[in-house]
């Protein structure tokens, strides 16, 4: 730990993730300060290909990101969707709201491969955008017919008022 000064981000990622060393406040200390550098350095990090991990690092890539204010970030957010899209962390959701409209294409996209059983939070994600897109009310009108509770949630949330007959009718 008190070599982490001296130690490339990308090394202390790696590290961390091979479990040789503990994701803790010394490495998450260690990080943040050194400025634009590291970012980058977890930029590149985040684009290696890591399905070798013995420890996940995404929840951590996500906060620092998020500290960062990476705008490249968005390509990992959807990416850490697609890895585990049925338990999304609150932080990961935040992190994609505030890319807004460029956020929604690649959410589009995510939500058209995975199965219905597994898209209900990248619907969520589509509707917290709240963007009178035409391509997602249908989405959620789908999640409505698939599960009640669920639709009539997302619908509430996106707040369109084309939903409203839908919305009426019930199950």
């Amino acid at each position: 730990a008190g070599r982490y000064g001296g130690t490339s981000v990308g090394e202390l990622l790696n590290g961390a993730a091979r479990g040789a060393i503990g994701v803790g406040r010394r490495l998450l200390g260690s990080i943040p300060d050194r400025g634009p550098s590291a970012a980058a350095e977890v930029l590149a990090y985040s684009r290696t290909p890591r399905d070798r991990e013995q420890v996940p690092l995404d929840l951590l890539l996500v906060d620092l990101f998020r500290h960062y204010g990476t705008p490249e970030a968005l390509d990992f957010y959807i990416d850490a969707i697609r890895r585990n899209p049925e338990d999304l962390d609150e932080d990961l959701i935040q992190a994609i709201v505030p890319f807004g409209d460029k956020a929604l294409e690649p959410l589009l996209k995510l939500y058209e491969e995975l199965d219905e059983a597994q898209s209900s939070d990248v619907a969520f994600l589509s509707a917290g955008l709240r963007l009178r897109d035409p391509r997602v009310l249908p989405i959620l009108l789908d999640r409505l017919e698939y599960d009640a509770a669920d639709g009539a949630f997302l619908l509430g949330l996106y707040g369109d008022e084309a939903a409203r007959p839908a919305q009426d009718a019930g199950p």
